[in-house]
């Protein structure tokens, strides 16, 4: 993959904790940081705490505007930087990485359901993170580095890890029904899954992908 080349379908993931899934199934979706702090959703919150809460402040001038909590963040690969911050006990959450689900869906999905959304070229928290409102912009992400397993930030590209980070937000609310797939640790962990989704009528397939871990 060069850069610049943009994936067909495009496939975004979101990482979340087991624990949060059946929520998710009842609400039949998943709402943005500021919906569910006003309907105190109860959610097990495996990021860095300063960093979800800094969000907050950080305007989004395109597309829907509003902020960054305003939006349900996924980004363009698995394997992401925030689980490797888990896998190595570099988050304020201590339960490592074998409970994290990837939830799977793509960008088509997403305007099919004709759903709003803004995205970034790389963290969007950081002060220098360009956001787009039109898919035509999916080129000026850094194709390369989303797809590699190697982002560590060296001398001569301190932005890499950023790069890594590029972000894809959905408005407000996701429903449960543009989720094509979820990846998984291990067999446990998709048995459980399978259990709680089938229970509540619904149908989403579940895979183990082990590469998609650390």
């Amino acid at each position: 993959m060069t850069p610049g080349e943009v994936p067909s379908p495009c496939r975004i993931y979101r990482i979340l904790h087991f624990d949060n899934l059946a929520g998710i199934v009842e609400q039949g979706g998943m709402w943005c940081g500021s919906e569910m702090e006003a309907r105190a959703v109860p959610y097990t919150q495996i990021g860095l705490k300063g960093l979800t809460s800094a969000r907050k402040n950080k305007a989004v001038l395109c597309g829907p505007g509003g902020d960054l909590c305003d939006y349900v963040p996924w980004h363009f690969c698995p394997r992401s930087v925030m689980l490797f911050q888990i896998a190595t006990g570099r988050s304020d959450y201590a339960g490592g990485q074998e409970p994290v689900l990837h939830l799977v869906t793509t960008v088509e999905k997403i305007e099919s359901m004709g759903l709003r959304y803004v995205f970034t070229d790389r963290h969007a928290k950081t002060s220098y993170a360009k956001f787009f409102d039109d898919r035509a912009n999916l080129g000026e992400l850094d194709w390369q580095t989303i797809a590699s397993d190697s982002f560590a930030r060296t001398e001569s590209d301190p932005d890499r890890p950023y790069r890594k980070e590029a972000e894809f937000l959905v408005y407000r609310f996701v429903p449960l029904v543009a989720i094509v797939g979820i990846g998984v640790h291990s067999q446990r962990w998709k048995d459980d899954c399978d259990r709680l989704i089938s229970a509540a009528g619904f149908s989403i397939p579940v895979k183990v992908h082990t590469r998609w871990y650390y």
